[in-house]
């Protein structure tokens, strides 16, 4: 529901706002409403107030927010192991469901996107991490459940419980109607202390949350049995429980588990994932978090001569001059497609690669 008040709540906490589309589309619903086809950032309290949805805007705002989209709200029975903050969410079934926590980023951190799973399409992703794009947070199909200012919190915890809520969800599936619980929390125990680095604390909070969604009431003993592992590894000892071992005892594949495993010699920060080709419209496109450039490589590495016959898309930011076999457009910023023939014509460009560059007003490239 939007009311004045809450408006005047979001401008106080430096919120930055914006009327959202409710839409039939699919291509309109959830973006941010435009004032002469752009986003717009100063709309007066009238027009908020006439708004169906409000959003506040990540990166001008300095928020991010955490998004829970698992269709089957397992991953949102651990959202209160989420530090307290503005908490949003929706009622499904008669029944309010908190889907989004927003935090305020902390002065000079990058916030690093996060979603599972990575390669997800659309409506298949569990939780996210959005720093980029916009939230709404009021609206007609929104519930404020926690309506207090949006506390720091540091970004890279926040991607950490993430992905603990993403393996212990996993386990919820595979845990809620088994037997032999003591020899799974071993088995947990060894797999927690040989393939993750995972807090002892956050361990307990989570080994403490899934024993209470599971109606076990042997809190005690399970987190002894986390705490017993970790204790057998520290010492040593070589007989320890690992994945293959909890895998096979849950007999399922556990993809959720490795976001929290540890591997060794590869630096988060470096590692990269491959995510697939994605097929955007206008609008997704803009709001789409793409990585910036960091380098520009500009020097001609190869020539096409050394290539087969083979396609070459060149993006022009001015008008381009026209080529022959080019399908060229007067339109500034048309991208421009050669269909090369021959290897023989090959041999009469030479083409740059650039990395993330922004191209000059002229032909760079192009001999």
């Amino acid at each position: 529901m939007i009311t004045n008040e809450n408006i005047q709540n979001f401008k106080s906490w430096d919120l930055v706002l914006t009327p959202v589309h409710k839409s039939k589309n699919p291509a309109l619903d959830k973006m941010p409403k435009s004032k002469n086809g752009t986003w717009h950032y100063d709309w007066d309290d009238q027009e908020l107030m006439e708004a169906n949805r409000i959003g506040a805007y990540h990166k001008e705002s300095k928020i991010y927010d955490l998004d829970f989209d698992d269709k089957s709200l397992t991953a949102n029975k651990f959202i209160g192991l989420l530090p307290a903050t503005l908490t949003i969410g929706k009622k499904v079934n008669g029944e309010v469901v908190a889907t989004h926590k927003i935090y305020k980023k902390p002065k000079n951190v990058k916030v690093k996107p996060y979603s599972f799973p990575r390669s997800a399409t659309k409506g298949e992703t569990i939780v996210e991490l959005l720093a980029s794009t916009q939230t709404i947070i009021a609206g007609v199909d929104r519930v404020i459940i926690n309506n207090v200012e949006p506390v720091e919190y540091d970004p890279e915890l926040a991607k950490t419980n993430l992905k603990l809520i993403v393996a212990f969800s996993e386990l919820y599936k595979h845990t809620k109607d088994i037997t032999q619980r003591n020899e799974f929390y071993f088995k947990l125990g060894g797999a927690l202390a040989r393939e993750t680095k995972i807090p002892m604390h956050l361990r307990t909070e989570y080994v403490q949350k899934l024993c209470e969604l599971t109606n076990d009431s042997e809190v005690k003993n399970r987190v002894s049995c986390i705490e017993r592992q970790q204790e057998k590894f520290d010492e040593g000892i070589d007989e320890q429980f690992g994945i293959k071992e909890l895998s096979m005892f849950l007999g399922a594949n556990l993809k959720g588990f490795d976001e929290i495993k540890h591997e060794e010699g590869i630096d988060e920060k470096e590692k990269e994932v491959a995510t697939g080709l994605a097929f955007l419209n206008g609008n997704e496109f803009r709001a789409k978090d793409f990585p910036k450039p960091e380098y520009i490589l500009a020097k001609p590495l190869l020539t096409i001569s050394k290539l087969p016959p083979c396609f070459i898309s060149i993006f022009f930011r001015s008008n381009p001059p026209k080529y022959p076999d080019a399908a060229t457009s007067t339109r500034t910023g048309q991208l421009i497609t050669f269909g090369i023939a021959s290897t023989a014509a090959c041999k009469l460009v030479n083409t740059f690669l650039f990395v993330g560059s922004r191209l000059p007003d002229t032909t760079r490239g192009i001999p």
